[in-house]
């Protein structure tokens, strides 16, 4: 799955760098490149664009402008300047990211990944809120829908805005936008149990209780004193 992004700035140079970035990363489709605001607003109104890439200062039209002339929710933006002092303002308008110039690769790759985030959580693909379908979780991860067996998860560790899904039939784990509370509440009835604010694992794969962790399958995991009863409950059946 690709998202959709434009650039907008009235230096060739500019617009050049940025394409040159975008060809280095995977899962962005470069729709168009733009020297003129008033094209660009057209092209937006008339075409799903996930993420646009603004100058602020321009002749026709400023970026801050052109943002607010936008429809709400339904492009992510990320503002790229030589100007700083915008970027108040610019956050009220809520951006994605403010890059100062010149911006290098490492600066522009960071905030293409909060934009993913925010065209994810738009699209609603937020894994701890994907239904189950017949025992399977289906979950995004590196731009692909993954399908995953409901019974081969060992544990759920949150990170953040992401989940990291531990597979016991994989040597890899799944990194995904959710949240534990969501994802718990999903998996309750499948036998998956909370151990840590920051845990929850499936109760069938744990194999030792040693006080405050457990292991589940290779891997040892902690638990909190909160959650500790409820294991010794488990175990004692």
């Amino acid at each position: 799955m690709s998202n959709t992004i434009i650039a907008i700035d009235d230096e060739p140079l500019a617009l050049l760098l940025v394409e040159t970035y975008l060809k280095k990363l995977e899962g962005w489709n470069l729709l168009g490149l733009f020297s003129n605001c008033d094209k660009a607003l057209q092209f937006v109104k008339s075409n799903k664009v996930d993420v646009i890439l603004s100058d602020i200062n321009m002749p026709d039209m400023t970026g801050l402008e052109l943002v607010a002339s936008i429809k709400p929710n339904s492009s992510s933006i990320i503002f790229i300047t030589a100007h700083k002092q915008y970027a108040v303002e610019s956050y009220n308008l809520d951006v994605i990211d403010y890059l100062v110039k010149p911006v290098s690769f490492e600066r522009f790759e960071q905030a293409l990944n909060k934009a993913i985030n925010w065209v994810m959580i738009r699209d609603g693909l937020d894994a701890s809120k994907q239904p189950i379908k017949d025992e399977y979780l289906f979950v995004y991860s590196e731009y692909q829908l993954i399908k995953i067996k409901v019974e081969d998860i060992t544990f759920v560790q949150s990170m953040g805005d992401y989940l990291k899904i531990n597979i016991d039939s994989d040597t890899r784990s799944v990194l995904t936008l959710g949240r534990l509370k969501n994802i718990t509440t999903k998996l309750a009835d499948k036998g998956f149990i909370r151990i840590h604010r920051s845990y929850l694992v499936n109760s069938k794969k744990i194999i030792r209780f040693q006080k405050l962790r457990i292991q589940v399958g290779e891997e040892w995991v902690p638990v909190s004193k909160t959650y500790q009863k409820d294991l010794e409950n488990i175990f004692n059946k």
